[in-house]
């Protein structure tokens, strides 16, 4: 405990008074950082000669980032010790603080294949992510806003969002959106003057209400939802439960940290993390024809929500 107290509170050399059963006497050493830890090995689903797709956790990165410069453990480099060397090219991307289902390819020429596979979602490929968020979401109101609007479209913010193509007025149970969002530089991760078309489909799996406060209200209400990731831009979905005022819990970014706080302390109880995770991932594998369905099982903290929150259970 004494060499413990000492990394807290000291660098470098630290003289300690040492107590031996001899008598006392004074030493000097070095309190050195404890070896890191390897990284996590990620869980595999899927491997071809081509193409691997890993389970990422949640607060990892991809890659190494400007932005992040604190970071040592990225899925890269675990990836690429955990296939002997072997190096890796991630195909789209997952933020840090998203969990969930990441493919990368094995070779520089299947990294371009894959690339221009994935450009053209979303009719190829399908990636399919599951949130919990703030409020109860109202698919047949977001229609009814959105449909009576004889240009389909609404200001909101400094952007326009409106009903995309894809959406289907018939369907009661998912609505599909476009709200252009602001191209942000790898580099600096600063907005730049640039747009584009950011398109996601909401589906409601679950909705629930808990008796404890936040802010003015004395309970609270969660949606859990299903998100079509039908373009790929940076920090998309989150961004439009954002705009939508259906924040995901645990985004501490584009979120509400009121109903973090609140939502940790009366239900998880534990570590934070955000409540969005790439569950499932379809396409057609070009090399070898085949269809490719995968969903990943969900994480520890999904298990509990859904242990305290019995209208999730059969959902997750």
């Amino acid at each position: 405990w004494i060499i413990n107290l000492c990394r807290q509170n000291f660098k470098g050399h630290v003289p300690i008074v040492l107590l031996l059963k001899s008598g006392c006497h004074s030493d000097t050493f070095d309190v050195l950082d404890p070896p890191p830890l390897p990284p996590p090995k990620l869980k595999i689903h899927y491997k071809t000669p081509q193409l691997c797709i890993v389970d990422k956790p949640h607060k990892m990165l991809v890659h190494r980032s400007p932005i992040d410069k604190h970071e040592t453990v990225f899925a890269v480099q675990s990836l690429r010790d955990q296939l002997g060397g072997t190096h890796v090219y991630p195909i789209h991307r997952l933020d840090k603080a998203t969990s969930g289902l990441i493919a990368f390819a094995l070779d520089p020429e299947s990294a371009s294949t894959m690339g221009r596979l994935w450009e053209d979602k979303p009719r190829k490929v399908e990636k399919t992510y599951i949130a919990l968020v703030r409020g109860w979401v109202d698919i047949s109101k977001l229609k009814r806003e959105y449909y009576n609007n004889p240009d389909f479209v609404r200001v909101w913010y400094d952007a326009t969002m409106r009903i995309d193509d894809l959406d289907d007025p018939t369907d009661p149970t998912t609505f599909t959106l476009n709200y252009p969002l602001q191209v942000i530089d790898e580099r600096t991760g600063k907005k730049t003057d640039k747009s584009q078309d950011a398109v996601t489909s909401i589906k409601v799996l679950g909705k629930c209400e808990l008796p404890y406060p936040c802010g003015k209200f004395l309970s609270v209400r969660y949606s859990l939802v299903e998100l079509g990731l039908q373009t790929g831009r940076k920090h998309q979905l989150r961004k439009h439960l954002h705009h939508l005022n259906h924040h995901i819990i645990g985004d501490t970014k584009h979120g509400d940290l009121r109903q973090n706080k609140a939502f940790y302390e009366n239900v998880l109880r534990s570590e934070t993390q955000m409540f969005l995770r790439a569950k499932r991932l379809r396409f057609e594998d070009p090399f070898t024809k085949q269809m490719v369905d995968i969903e990943a099982g969900l994480g520890e903290n999904w298990k509990r929500l859904a242990e305290a929150v019995p209208e999730f259970e059969g959902f997750l």
